[in-house]
């Protein structure tokens, strides 16, 4: 080998890097910069909700505890399984790096670290298929921050944006598997996944659902099973890296949670479709650059014969638009559908436009390494009108929005997000972490009971000796226990106002019995008399070491990761 040239070609590697590095850091401090300019507090949807969950996560990451599988700080003390559908097990990192931010700085901080991991994987995973610096840039941006993504956190829906963010290195991931098979290859489709695993359950399912359909496919078309053992070990390592995050529903099932209400399986209008995505000052799933590959990738494959790269990816963006229309027969699926998918439109849209933008990317692979000036010049143009021109008409639009309603009051006292936006000051106000409760995964009771239940619990209304009182109660900001102060001593059955999970373990001094009350709620038999009960721990034999499991595999991942690229390093420079 010419050792002349060798160290030009390691420097330029190291240079690329660096500037991929440089290049990510500053579009994150790009949209942090315009997320804290543009967002004005706005909390639409399911913004309160994760910010309880955050004001949680603050909490535990400030007192150096695992976060609770039930909520005692948030959604009024009344001991929702929240953490344990909603795994908390990537925001809680996040939580911690941005705990001495205030309430909406911390919010902005937050979606800005999810946008950076996503660019990472993304971009360094176009870059390791063959494609130029400013071409790997280009795809991380355009598929990370797409107009999906925009959607999702103008709803609040903080599961959807790690899902939308993961999504495109997860699909960089499968090329990269398919085409090189490496160990870190396999590692970079295992992160992604095991991160949107351990944030969202429901998006990590049809990600999951993706993968499999793309190993199985590949590996057919190769004709050897080889591709989809790698897909296989990349899957096993998903599971290893969020053990807690699908255990822990496992865990619960026993409980009979009720579930979320059932959106109907209904698709959008075609038409609705691309009136919605071409129309300015409108917030869209799909986006400008998917229409243009869904058009460009087969007129690609026409003009120069080749369809090969990106063929699976661009069927499944197909697909995934063809599902979230009103063509596709919903209405004669099981209902049982309904629970995973949870919208159709919602979910199934933004993954139709990334794989219809990385169906374009990947075919244009060649076009990016070796291709004429006047080909980059057209990628280029079609790239820029179609991501910039959307995008900044939405921030705009967006920001107007936000900025002309006023700011929520505590003396409000309700909970209607869309009418208002969130200053620092609403963070200061006790009232804003009560404005309401949630009916999603509480044990089930009757249904004649169920409503009546779920108001009386919300009410902390206790029952003890047949009267019914609301109770005082008191939570330990240390330990996390909660207490609380009954009217007179009794060593009589009391109901507190407290959910009760079968599958769960409640550790409560001076009780002789506990059980689910007819309402749901713990139910427990005193010792001896007592004023006070309280609820020192819920937990499950299974939380800890599961949460350890996940921690040394990770270790051990990020150490495999970084002793394989230390390996390459030295590889190259002394070959």
């Amino acid at each position: 080998m010419n050792t002349d040239t060798q160290p030009r070609r390691v420097g330029r590697a190291s240079w690329s890097t660096g500037g991929l590095a440089i290049g990510i850091v500053g579009i994150t401090l790009i949209y942090f910069y315009l997320a804290v300019h543009f967002g004005h507090g706005s909390w639409r949807t399911d913004t309160w909700f994760h910010l309880m969950r955050i004001g949680d996560l603050n909490i535990a990451t400030r007192q150096h505890h695992l976060p609770d599988i039930v909520n005692i700080t948030s959604f009024l003390g009344l001991g929702q399984a929240f953490n344990a559908m909603y795994p908390p097990y990537f925001l809680y990192p996040l939580v911690a790096l941005t705990r001495g931010l205030n309430g909406l700085l911390q919010w902005y901080a937050i979606q800005s670290l999810i946008v950076f991991i996503g660019l990472w994987l993304a971009v360094f995973g176009f870059r390791r298929a063959g494609g130029r610096v400013w071409s790997s840039l280009l795809f991380g941006t355009v598929t990370v921050l797409s107009q999906g993504f925009v959607a999702y956190t103008d709803s609040g829906s903080l599961g959807m944006m790690i899902g939308s963010a993961m999504l495109p290195g997860a699909l960089m991931a499968t090329y990269n598997v398919v085409k090189k098979g490496q160990y870190r290859d396999i590692l970079a489709l295992a992160v992604p996944v095991a991160i949107t695993l351990n944030s969202h359950l429901a998006t990590a399912v049809l990600m999951v659902i993706v993968v499999v359909i793309i190993a199985i496919t590949q590996s057919v078309a190769a004709r050897t099973w080889s591709i989809f053992w790698r897909f296989c070990l990349a899957g096993g390592l998903a599971l290893l890296l969020s053990l807690p995050a699908w255990l822990m529903p496992i865990v619960m099932a026993p409980s009979h949670l009720s579930s979320v209400r059932l959106i109907p399986l209904k698709g959008a209008s075609l038409l609705g479709i691309v009136q919605q995505t071409l129309t300015l000052n409108k917030v869209s799933l799909m986006s400008w650059l998917g229409l243009i590959a869904l058009v460009y990738v087969p007129w690609r494959a026409i003009k120069y014969h080749q369809f090969q790269e990106g063929r699976v990816y661009y069927v499944l963006g197909v697909i995934l638009f063809y599902l979230s229309t009103d063509l596709f027969p919903w209405s004669l699926m099981p209902t049982v559908l309904a629970n995973v998918i949870q919208g159709v439109e919602w979910r199934l849209l933004a993954m139709a436009a990334t794989l219809l933008v990385t169906a374009g990317f990947i075919q244009s692979l060649d076009t990016l390494a070796s291709g004429t000036q006047r080909e980059h010049r057209l990628l280029l143009m079609l790239t820029l009108i179609g991501f910039v021109v959307p995008m900044a008409d939405i921030t705009l639009t967006l920001g107007q929005r936000n900025r002309a309603l006023p700011a929520w009051q505590p003396q409000d006292g309700y909970y209607h997000h869309a009418d208002n936006v969130l200053t620092p000051a609403s963070f200061q106000s006790p009232d804003f972490y009560r404005l309401r409760w949630y009916t999603d995964y509480l044990p089930e009771t009757t249904p004649k009971a169920s409503f009546g239940a779920q108001v009386s619990v919300s009410a902390h209304q206790a029952v003890a000796d047949g009267k019914i009182f609301r109770v005082p109660r008191a939570v330990d900001p240390n330990s996390h226990a909660i207490t609380f102060t009954l009217p007179q001593a009794t060593s009589d059955w009391v109901d507190l106002p407290f959910w009760y999970y079968s599958s769960l373990h409640y550790q409560i001094p001076n009780v002789r019995q506990i059980k689910q009350s007819t309402r749901g709620s713990v139910m427990i038999k005193l010792d001896k008399p007592a004023n006070q009960v309280t609820v020192q721990r819920v937990s499950s034999p299974w939380y800890r070491p599961a949460v350890w499991v996940m921690l040394l595999a990770w270790l051990g991942v990020l150490g495999l990761w970084g002793a394989q690229r230390f390996r390459l390093d030295r590889r190259e420079k002394t070959e």
